[in-house]
């Protein structure tokens, strides 16, 4: 028993780690998250939330449709691809994903490349997750976006919903 807050400390060490680069420039730059930078960029914090989505297309059976609120307001509909071990001797409850989102605005929508991590432990309700979402395209006034949402929290293995909280930068080309 004494193993797992040491697993759970190792867990979000990695998770820290892997959202630091997010955080720092979120932390510097919180002053002009809503103004753009020079390269037509902004940053965004908020919180997240979603309930498992049915039909769901997705090969391993996971796929979420969930709001965004904070400083960017939308929904979101995620399909994952793979969910596999990630093979860490020290850590079996480590488990890796991949998939896709489509991120809707009032205004647009933006397509994105998604991998993550989750902590599943045996006999557990709930599980600790991260995942980075790269933009890739988009609609609207998204047309050409590109940047990154970092959204992490905890998902709940009963519903197949979750919360958490994300940082993101997206950056428009100015037409």
């Amino acid at each position: 028993m004494s193993e797992q807050p040491s697993s759970l400390g190792s867990t979000w060490k990695k998770v820290a780690y892997a959202l630091g680069a997010g955080v720092t420039v979120l932390a510097a730059a919180s002053h002009v998250k809503a103004e753009r930078d020079d390269r037509g960029c902004r940053l965004f914090d908020g919180r997240s939330s979603a309930v498992a989505a049915k039909p769901c297309a997705s090969p391993v059976g996971l796929c979420t449709h969930g709001q965004l609120g904070g400083d960017f307001v939308g929904q979101y509909d995620f399909v994952a691809t793979t969910l596999q071990s990630a093979n860490d001797p020290s850590d079996p409850t480590e488990f890796v994903f991949t998939g896709h989102s489509v991120i809707t605005a009032s205004d647009g929508t933006m397509s994105s490349n998604d991998n993550g991590v989750i902590h599943i432990s045996p006999g557990a309700t709930t599980a600790p997750f991260a995942t980075t979402i790269l933009i890739v395209g988009g609609t609207g006034r998204f047309a050409g976006a590109t940047g990154t949402f970092v959204d992490r929290g905890i998902s709940d293995l009963i519903t197949g919903g979750n919360s958490g909280a994300y940082i993101a930068q997206i950056c428009r080309s100015e037409r």
